[in-house]
């Protein structure tokens, strides 16, 4: 989900095949969109939960958080794929 904080975007993916919530944000301090993102990702399993009350593959309450920011000196995303970044830094460079 692209999500927008101030005149910055970032992104919270639901990563099933993982098993856990990807914060992926432009700043080096996470903290600017933490308490943003922790509130999409509560509202996004409660609607989950409505949507399919009945899954027994996914416990979307166990799946984690972890955050990661991307610019174009570094890539701090923790445990991520080189594919994972490029599509973060393609994704923002386009903005």
């Amino acid at each position: 989900m692209p999500l927008r904080k101030y005149n910055y975007w970032y992104i919270v993916v639901a990563n099933f095949r993982d098993g856990r919530f990807e914060v992926i944000c432009p700043f080096k301090d996470i903290a600017i969109i933490q308490s943003d993102a922790f509130n999409v990702i509560c509202k996004f399993r409660k609607v989950f939960k409505a949507v399919h009350s009945r899954s027994t593959r996914v416990d979307i309450y166990d799946m984690p958080t972890v955050f990661g920011s991307v610019s174009n000196q570094t890539n701090q995303l923790s445990n991520s794929p080189p594919q994972v970044y490029f599509f973060c830094k393609t994704f923002f460079e386009l903005l």
